[in-house]
C-alpha cells in the first residue's frame, strides 16, 4: 500500500518525467480524509482582512511573495485566488511545505495558503494572521475563522487530502476488503477524534 496526498493526482498534469503512470500503475483503495487550506500572512503584513490584503497587493504589485511547493494545492490555491482578486504576487518555489512554514514565520515570504493544523499554533501565538479558510463552510477545527466565500471569493474549495493506493494488478477482492476495513476504522469515535486532533477537518468513512 502507498499513502498519498493530492499532489499524487495532480503530478501527471504538471510533470512529464514521472517514473510511473499514476492512472495505470495504481488502484485507488481508500480516501482517508482532508484538511482545509487557509490564507495566512506573516504578522508584519499590515492587513487584518482579505479585502485589506487585496488592497495592499494592488498598491504594491509584484511586491508580496508567497511560498509553495510547485504544483501543490497551496500553489494552485494562491494562483486561483490571485486571478480571482486581480492581484500580482510572486511565487517562491519550495520542495516541501515544512520550509514554507519556517520562512513565513521568519518573514522571508509574506503569505501562504497553508494547512490549517500547520498554521493554527502560530496564529494563536500571534506570529501569523489567518485571513480566511478555503472551504464552503467554516471549519469545526476553528469556527471563528471566516471563509473566503464570506469575503466574496467563493466557488472553489481548497484542501489537502490523503488516501491509500495499491498496485494496479491487486485483486479487487483484496482492495474491497482493505477499503471496508479502513472505513470501519475511520468510523470509530476514538480514531475520528485523534484524526480531528491531528488536523483533518473531514474524515471519510465510506
Amino acid at each position: 500500500m502507498l499513502f498519498v496526498a493530492n499532489s499524487f493526482a495532480g503530478n501527471p498534469a504538471l510533470r512529464k518525467d514521472l517514473p510511473y503512470d499514476t492512472i495505470n500503475d495504481f488502484a485507488p483503495v481508500a480516501l482517508l480524509g482532508s484538511t482545509p487550506l487557509v490564507l495566512t500572512v506573516n504578522s508584519a503584513v499590515p492587513v487584518n482582512t482579505v479585502a485589506e490584503l487585496i488592497e495592499l497587493a494592488k498598491r504594491q504589485p509584484g511586491k508580496l511573495s508567497y511560498g509553495a511547493a510547485v504544483g501543490s494545492s497551496p500553489h494552485l490555491a494562491m494562483a486561483w485566488f490571485a486571478a480571482q482578486a486581480g492581484i500580482e504576487v510572486v511565487h517562491v518555489p519550495y520542495r516541501g511545505q515544512a520550509q514554507v512554514q519556517t520562512d513565513l514565520l521568519a518573514g522571508h515570504i509574506q503569505m501562504v495558503f497553508g494547512n490549517l493544523p500547520d498554521v493554527l499554533p502560530a496564529a494563536k501565538s500571534g506570529a501569523v494572521r489567518i485571513l480566511g479558510i478555503a472551504t464552503a463552510a467554516r471549519s469545526p477545527l476553528a469556527p471563528d475563522i471566516s471563509t473566503l466565500t464570506e469575503a466574496g471569493y467563493g466557488g472553489q474549495e481548497w484542501d489537502s487530502w490523503y488516501g491509500l493506493v495499491a498496485p494496479a494488478k491487486t485483486p479487487k477482492p483484496i482492495i474491497d476488503k482493505v477499503h471496508a476495513g479502513v472505513g470501519r476504522a475511520l468510523a470509530k469515535p476514538d480514531i475520528k477524534e485523534r484524526l480531528f486532533a491531528a488536523g483533518l477537518g473531514r474524515v471519510n468513512t465510506n
